[in-house]
């Protein structure tokens, strides 16, 4: 099942608070455009799921440009991967 996407309207001040935010060094992402935030053992992750063709859309391309972790996963074992979890006999 998938969630139905959407694109808020944003407020007018958001662009000039995001602004402001990234100029004192913090880093500002702003919800709708990554697929899922996961928190494990107390550490976020940015996943974006794709499809074996799927490839990152220029937002994403400038998230990980900017210095933003974000993780490709096309499998569980990919997303299990990102996380450091191997639940598989035989692996490391």
């Amino acid at each position: 099942m998938s969630l139905k996407r959407h694109n808020p309207k944003r407020d007018k001040n958001e662009r000039e608070i995001v602004a402001a935010l990234r100029l004192l060094g913090c880093k500002v992402m702003l919800l709708d455009q990554v697929d899922l935030l996961v928190l494990h053992n107390e550490q976020l992750y940015l996943m974006e799921v794709k499809t074996p063709e799927g490839r990152m859309t220029k937002s994403q391309e400038a998230l990980v440009k900017d210095g933003w972790p974000l993780f490709i996963v096309r499998t569980v074992d990919d997303a299990l991967t990102a996380l450091g979890i191997c639940l598989w006999e035989g692996r490391p």
